[in-house]
């Protein structure tokens, strides 16, 4: 297996193109993590702009650790390359990643967490050499399981009780795709 470092990182798909978070990045973002909208499909409450730059700068120090177990990166639309959303590929245990994305309440619905999440499964399996790639959602929200299935992933089923979400816990929605399933060609970069 392809040790677990890669940087900088740079994935170009259909809508989107995935790269490195800079502190440049620090307003883009926080218009992600401290709105309230995209927040409420997410684990935790909107940020302040304080904790925004903890989050950004811990996102930036996690690109350069050894060995590097998070790829938390910007999505920034194609035609523009404007910072949209944000999306992580986690390393885990038994060559597998979990993936996460946050797209920005007004630029949901144009497919760009779905292409995000194609290119984060392409990597972990293509470059990272996982062999197992997940995600899960909440219930309530029945989008993520969409984008999950169209980015190619299978429902597996539903882990009751498994997160505290602001505070209550709830169940986890887990979808995954295997190495052999997801139609790529496997190679040893």
């Amino acid at each position: 297996m392809t040790p677990h470092r890669v940087h900088p990182v740079a994935l170009t798909g259909h809508l989107v193109a995935l790269r490195e978070l800079v502190d440049g990045d620090l307003d883009a973002v926080h218009a992600i993590v401290g709105d309230p909208a995209v927040c409420q499909t997410l684990i935790f409450q909107p940020k302040t702009r304080a904790e925004t730059v903890d989050y950004l700068a811990r996102a930036i120090q996690e690109a350069h650790q050894e060995p590097r177990t998070s790829y938390f990166l910007g999505v920034t639309r194609r035609d523009t390359s404007e910072l949209v959303g944000t999306a992580r590929l986690g390393l885990g245990d038994y060559a597998s990643g979990n993936i996460g994305y946050a797209i920005r309440h007004d630029q949901w619905n144009h497919g760009y967490a779905t292409d995000a999440t194609r290119g984060l499964i392409r990597f972990g399996i293509q470059a990272l050499g996982l062999h197992r790639v997940w995600a899960s959602h909440g219930p309530d929200n029945p989008s993520s399981g969409r984008v999950l299935l169209k980015a190619g992933m299978t429902y597996e089923g539903t882990l009751r009780h498994n997160v505290i979400d602001k505070g209550a816990w709830r169940d986890s929605l887990v979808y995954s795709v295997l190495a052999h399933e997801a139609g790529l060609p496997l190679n040893d970069t």
